[in-house]
């Protein structure tokens, strides 16, 4: 995550610098820099939650063809319910 920050960093940082000491001097420069660490910030916080929860829906994804074949190999009278 972060080696992709660092390697977006100059396409959009430097833009947003220029562009925000123009318009609000040193003031700007430091919301910029603000701006881009909360956008890191978040975006970490996003791949740290997602990650488990995908990994946890592909693993029951994987189980669910095993479930399925079980049901079906069932008799009819197992599966109904009370």
């Amino acid at each position: 995550m972060i080696g992709g920050a660092s390697a977006t960093s100059p396409l959009f940082l430097g833009g947003w610098l220029r562009a925000d000491a123009k318009y609000f001097g040193p003031f700007g420069v430091v919301l910029a820099l603000l701006s881009w660490a909360f956008i890191l910030v978040t975006l970490s916080m996003v791949c740290a939650i997602f990650s488990p929860v995908w990994s946890e829906w592909r693993a029951a994804e994987k189980r669910r063809p095993a479930e399925l074949a079980s049901a079906a190999s069932r008799p009819a009278a197992d599966q109904a319910g009370p």
